[in-house]
């Protein structure tokens, strides 16, 4: 057999129409980002601490302590309250229940307003759990060497976690999780598929 006979010069048309073509796969599985969790966790940090340093320095000023500037290792600045214990009592005491508050008021939008992202109302909770983290931390300080918290006010800062633990347990049962707006995504462009065929 030549190559000729193997291989024409022609070949014969190939009849375009009667192949059928393989059917189209469905949308492949969407992968989960985790950028809007980020997001909101670090909005929320940022939020509860800089609430946390804005409160002892306003509450350091209106009770006349001292406030300096200083330096951790020579170049890290930090302010520095220099305060009786009663004020210093205060300006911890008062400066955490704003933290707390803060972390609360992120989760009362969620509440209000249905249907939120899941990720975005976790990433609001952190700032939360890191006020919740600044009372434990400062309650064990107080613990161990007293004059650290009023509690005569502190009671209030647990009463505000316990209520924030509420909101963000209500907001994550009205949420959309992602998992559902991914499968209710896929089965509108598979309806919109079926449509234009």
């Amino acid at each position: 057999m030549s190559d000729r006979e193997l291989f024409p010069e022609e070949f014969p048309p190939l009849p375009l129409d009667e192949i059928e073509l393989a059917p189209t796969l469905g949308p492949t599985r969407r992968e989960e980002t985790y950028e809007r969790l980020v997001f909101a966790a670090f909005s929320a940090a940022l939020t509860v601490l800089l609430t946390k340093i804005a409160a002892v320095l306003l509450i350091a000023n209106l009770t006349g302590a001292t406030i300096t500037i200083q330096f951790f290792l020579g170049f890290l600045p930090y302010f520095g309250i220099i305060a009786d214990p009663d004020t210093f009592t205060t300006i911890v005491t008062f400066s955490t229940i704003a933290m707390v508050t803060a972390g609360l008021v992120l989760l009362i939008r969620p509440v209000l307003q249905t249907g939120w992202d899941r990720q975005t109302i976790w990433g609001r909770g952190v700032g939360l759990a890191i006020a919740a983290e600044t009372f434990l931390l400062e309650a064990l300080r107080h613990w161990i060497w007293p004059e650290v918290l009023r509690w005569d006010w502190a009671w209030l800062a647990g009463f505000l976690l316990v209520l924030g633990l509420v909101l963000l347990i209500t907001a994550l049962k009205q949420s959309r999780s992602g998992t559902d707006n991914a499968l209710s995504g896929r089965r509108m462009r598979v309806d919109a598929e079926e449509e234009s065929r």
